[in-house]
């Protein structure tokens, strides 16, 4: 039984141990960061890819060509911060 003061125990009261390295509650961990990052990389090109096939009438045979030259806009337009 709880004392007076004390508040019952449920599930939002009890926060899960945080192991060494792990994000606490609340925070991002880091590979979060890097899989977001990795993520909108991703879908910042694959849209960059769509409209250049569609402005060609998304004529055959240019895919990896338009994926690749959209990789290299990307890069020119968000250089990492290694390289600066």
């Amino acid at each position: 039984m709880a004392k007076k003061d004390e508040k019952p125990i449920t599930e939002q009261t009890v926060a899960a141990p945080v192991e060494k390295g792990q994000a606490k509650p609340g925070e991002i961990p880091e590979k979060g960061k890097e899989s977001d990052a990795s993520a909108a990389r991703h879908q910042w090109i694959a849209e960059a890819a769509y409209h250049k096939a569609r402005a060609r009438g998304f004529e055959l045979g240019y895919e990896e060509s338009d994926w690749l030259e959209a990789e290299r806009e990307y890069e020119q337009a968000h250089p990492s911060k290694e390289e600066g």
